[in-house]
């Protein structure tokens, strides 16, 4: 039976996809990562380059090419287009050493050009979770045939924490468990499932999972409790994907975390940035999270109006924040002590979009259900909400920070901060905050059992999470279960560390990781080939494999 009084949050920072970043580097200036680029461009051959869907985005003699992983960038014309596949090159060439070359210079087949960690200096970055919304012409290689094994047949929903902890490092199950399901999938999964051929984005909240693919369709899974398929209350759920009409071409996506429901469960909202750069979002709506309908469930993506194009999304339990092309902040949802950035040291619900008091243009934020945070342009970080064991100011401990307060302690590497995870800790009343910088550094304040003591007023370095590039949490306090606080790292690796109480590190059994998703009681891995993978528990169908059976192993989402 479902424990409906274990409860997570998930502040989810891959929704802010290459926002999420400094903002220092332009067109042409050297990078390594995606993330070292400015919103609109992404990193290849070590340069930024601007994002293109066609010739016409593309200034003077430059040219719409590929730019690798299904990604298209403005090029000079003397310069070769970059691929992983040879099905991104034209008819005639070939894909050679990380280049698109003529067919005579060398044979190539659709298989990876080169193993990631051995790829030339001219290969574009493999910072994949935050690639553009563009299209990738080879769908994911199968997986080797085998049976559908299942390592844990038993209900993982009422696992202890142990068990919960030694599911993340679990050895992946490698049964193509697509190839004996292909007509079982359902008729909104079978419209055109090639669209979901290299997934970019996956998120999850409470037991439903979503992704997007490269053509710009969105996904879910799971439970459709409150909406949060996108589906009428006829729908209970699914195991398999479903499209979510009202999100197609989607080209950012975002889960909230868990928040109470009006019937006692536990449910989650998602928002997408459409095409036009419009906001839509669906799901639980008791807070007006989703949309400003008089309406506890969104069962469709509702779209709100900003004062332009969004730029990057952070979806709290109860809350959301969009920030705009401009660097304006906007929230809405429950504005709990001032979570929404505003200068509001009530509880209330914001029906509508209502502007951060933050004077300066934002690059990213990061909500949890008491506080958040946001680096502005100019590289400080500011925060505000619940201070109750130092998770915003080393100052005022057990008060309320009602306006966003520049944080003086982060000015020697705020400016370097390329990710920010907030969360709740150990006790509903105590919150942490993490952020990762360029150097790799991950820094932590509040209430986390790795930090000495159990907790720090003052941000302290953690040792086991260098190399991160962003960082993830499933951010509430539950029973009997474990929080982890995860970075994903450059060496596209991901190690969790549990923030309710001491124990090792664990490292997930891949190293292609390129995003990460963090659920009720499972998670899911994005992984290089565009494939997602998933483990835990799955009695709603949030591991996508076609059936509700847990699996403390990875197994591959049947789409």
């Amino acid at each position: 039976m479902r424990r409906t009084t274990a409860r997570w949050s998930f502040a989810l920072l891959a929704a802010l996809s290459a926002s999420c970043t400094s903002p220092l580097r332009g067109a042409s200036e050297e990078c390594l990562f995606n993330g070292d680029c400015r919103e609109g461009l992404l990193c290849a051959g070590r340069r930024c380059r601007v994002v293109c869907r066609d010739g016409r985005d593309c200034a003077g003699a430059t040219r719409c090419a590929s730019a690798g992983d299904g990604r298209l960038a403005c090029l000079p014309p003397d310069e070769p287009p970059y691929c992983r596949r040879a099905s991104e090159c034209a008819e005639a060439e070939v894909c050679l050493r990380g280049r698109c070359v003529a067919a005579e210079s060398d044979a190539s087949t659709d298989a990876l050009a080169t193993d990631a960690t051995e790829a030339p200096a001219d290969t574009p970055s493999l910072d994949a979770a935050e690639m553009p919304d563009v299209g990738m012409d080879a769908g994911p290689p199968d997986a080797p045939d085998a049976p559908d094994a299942v390592d844990a047949t038993a209900d993982l929903e009422d696992a202890p924490t142990d068990r919960v902890a030694a599911d993340l490092a679990a050895p992946i199950d490698r049964a193509d468990v697509s190839s004996d399901r292909a007509d079982d999938v359902s008729a909104d999964a079978a419209d055109d499932a090639s669209v979901l051929r290299g997934v970019v984005e996956i998120c999850a909240s409470a037991d439903r999972t979503c992704a997007r693919g490269s053509g710009g369709q969105v996904w879910c899974w799971g439970s459709n409790d409150m909406g949060g398929l996108a589906r009428p209350p006829s729908v209970p759920s699914s195991t398999r994907p479903l499209g979510v009409e009202g999100a197609t071409g989607a080209t950012l996506l975002a889960c909230g975390g868990p928040g109470p429901t009006d019937h006692g469960t536990f449910a989650g909202h998602s928002c997408v940035r459409l095409a036009d750069g419009r906001v839509a979002c669906w799901g639980l709506n008791l807070q007006a999270q989703s949309g400003a309908i008089n309406s506890s469930t969104v069962a469709a993506p509702a779209v709100r109006v900003l004062d332009g194009p969004v730029a990057a999304l952070a979806l709290g339990s109860q809350s959301t924040l969009a920030m705009t092309s401009s660097g304006a902040l906007w929230g809405w949802g429950l504005d709990d002590a001032a979570v929404l950035l505003g200068a509001n040291g009530l509880t209330s619900v914001q029906r509508e979009p209502r502007r951060s008091v933050i004077r300066e243009p934002v690059v990213m934020a990061s909500i949890a259900n008491h506080h958040a945070c946001a680096l502005g342009v100019t590289g400080v970080l500011y925060c505000a909400g619940d201070n109750s064991v130092g998770e915003v100011a080393s100052f005022a401990i057990g008060d309320n920070i009602a306006v966003p307060l520049a944080i003086d302690e982060a000015a020697p590497f705020a400016r370097d901060i390329v990710s920010i995870a907030t969360g709740v800790g150990q006790r509903l009343t105590g919150g942490f905050t993490c952020v990762a910088t360029r150097d790799g550094a991950v820094r932590c304040r509040g209430q986390l059992a790795f930090l000495p003591g159990g907790g720090a007023t003052r941000f302290t370095e953690v040792a086991e999470l260098r190399g991160a590039r962003r960082l993830y949490t499933n951010a509430y306090r539950f029973r009997g279960r474990a929080t982890y606080v995860c970075a994903r790292r450059d060496d596209l690796t991901v190690r969790c560390l549990d923030a309710q109480r001491s124990a090792a590190p664990i490292d997930l059994p891949v190293d292609d990781a390129y995003d990460l998703a963090l659920g009720y009681n499972h998670l899911c891995v994005l992984r290089s080939d565009g494939s997602v993978w998933c483990s835990g528990d799955n009695n709603l169908g949030q591991l996508g494999s076609g059936d509700t059976v847990g699996s403390a192993a990875l197994r591959r989402v049947v789409f």
